[in-house]
């Protein structure tokens, strides 16, 4: 029987799933700690198509400064023996650098080139489809929320400003 690359596993300490990432069929993602400006999802896309078959792209914002982190999202993996996909399985946890190079405008610099570090994510959040009523019920929860704590807000501000 066949085994399946289990990233809970992986969190427990098992190493021998990062074998597994590499060789066996299913879902994978790489987190990617920062990423340029100049990096679209489209592009992203393209970039990292060689490695398998992308089925999406994340770009979240870090929780201080303006900075971007990505997640690259695997249906498969192409080849098994990728260099690349090689690496950052023998350098997990830490980081494995891919480069990236942009062209620019700038008759000085006619390309800016970056290092992408990339790691197995290791906490992958599960995807979800929501149909368009799910999604207006929670828009109309949210406005909802948002304005009693509005008013709530201007509550406050009014007792405080009595009371001073």
């Amino acid at each position: 029987m066949s085994r399946s690359f289990d990233i809970q596993s992986l969190n427990n300490g098992d190493m021998t799933q990062l074998e597994l990432f590499q060789n066996s069929t299913g879902i994978r993602s790489l987190y990617v700690e920062w990423v340029p400006d100049e990096l679209t999802s489209e592009h992203a896309m393209g970039y990292f198509s060689f490695l398998g078959s992308v089925s999406a792209v994340d770009f979240v914002k870090q929780k201080t400064g303006k900075a971007r982190m990505m997640f690259v999202h695997f249906n498969h993996f192409y080849d098994q023996h990728n260099s690349d996909i090689t690496a950052i399985a023998n350098v997990h946890p830490n980081a494995h650098e891919m480069p990236i190079v942009f062209t620019t405008k700038n008759p000085n610099y006619s390309r800016k080139e970056y290092k992408l570090r990339c790691r197995i994510n290791t906490k992958p959040i599960q995807r979800v489809e929501y149909n368009a009523a799910q999604l207006t019920d929670m828009v109309d929860r949210l406005r909802k929320e948002l304005e009693d704590l509005k008013q709530e807000m201007a509550v406050l501000k009014s007792a405080s400003v009595n009371n001073a």
